[in-house]
């Protein structure tokens, strides 16, 4: 997995590629959702749920799920209010 800064991400985002950003922003391929759900709200827990065994991809914040796309290519951007570094890292992608 390649390490970038916060600047490469939308290329990354786009191109499907994995990437680490310092260990706190994280894309990866994924078959089936792996991780936890870390700070989603209930709302984005409920779309985490229907989406979990058919994404490929997944930007995480943190160990917060931030982004995912399905095997369809339907892209999923969270859309709750996060704080600080985690609404930067948003931010990158949207």
């Amino acid at each position: 997995m390649s390490k970038i800064t916060l600047k490469d991400v939308p290329a990354k985002w786009r191109a499907r590629e994995d990437f680490d950003c310092n260990g706190t922003l994280k894309g990866e391929s994924v078959n089936g959702y792996l991780w936890g759900c870390g700070r989603l709200n209930p709302e984005e827990l409920v779309k985490l749920e229907r989406d979990k065994n058919n994404i490929v991809f997944v930007v995480h914040s943190y160990k917060t799920p931030i982004a995912w796309v399905l095997q369809d290519g339907t892209e999923y951007k969270v859309r709750q209010r996060f704080t600080g570094t985690t609404s930067r890292h948003a931010g990158r992608l949207y």
